[in-house]
């Protein structure tokens, strides 16, 4: 299954859109490490999804729904930690290791950025690192090598570490998982686009699309 990271699924009342959300959410666990569902039904719901909240965290998703815990009334009333979800992305610095060494100039730019996070001139994101890529987006690769923290196998956002790096992730992406892409470039008095020459153009629909929402 090739989908987006958020999904939104609408429909009217009595539609089965909260058991589709809920099956697809199991489906998604199967092949993403961080899963959450939120339910935003939650007047005169047909469904409460807080009813199964022992079914969701046995199998280690995440459930966001109403506040308000007395089964027996429905108030739209969605918790805080929400939205923390969309606006508190978490970044994954990438290295080829996950030690700082002088050595590798890549770790001791990832400890710079790590610090300008803790010192507060990095603000709206997570920032962690360095990580490997397994160890980033891999929660049992992060156990089995003691790496812990917030970012740790669980990460929103992975920041390559040079125009090498990147571009061979990208392209690795784009021709071997079918991954939908866009680029831009941000920084300057406006975002530039910016696409390969080899690209589709529904991804450079997707860059202009990008751009415009970053402007």
């Amino acid at each position: 299954m090739h989908d987006k990271r958020l999904v939104i699924i609408i429909g009217h009342y009595g539609s089965g859109k909260t058991e589709f959300a809920v099956n697809y959410a199991v489906k998604m666990k199967e092949i993403y490490e961080n899963v959450s569902i939120a339910d935003l039904d939650i007047v005169n719901p047909y469904f409460r999804s807080r009813e199964k909240r022992d079914f969701f965290e046995e199998r280690g998703i995440k459930l966001f729904d109403s506040s308000i815990r007395n089964t027996a009334v429905d108030l739209p009333a969605l918790p805080a930690e929400l939205m923390g979800v969309i606006e508190n992305p978490k970044v994954a610095v990438i290295c080829a290791k996950e030690k700082v060494t002088d050595k590798m100039q890549a770790t001791l730019d990832a400890q710079i950025l790590v610090d300008m996070y803790k010192e507060g001139q990095i603000k709206g994101c997570i920032v962690e690192g360095p990580f490997g890529l397994d160890n980033a987006i891999s929660t049992e690769a992060a156990a089995t090598k003691g790496v812990k923290g917030q970012v740790a196998g669980d990460a929103d956002i992975l920041l390559m570490p040079n125009i090498e790096a990147g571009n061979v992730m990208y392209k690795t992406l784009t021709y071997l998982a079918d991954s939908k892409n866009a680029g831009i470039i941000l920084g300057a008095k406006a975002p530039i686009v910016l696409t390969s020459r080899a690209d589709s153009d529904e991804a450079k629909l997707y860059s202009i699309l990008l751009g415009v929402i970053c402007s």
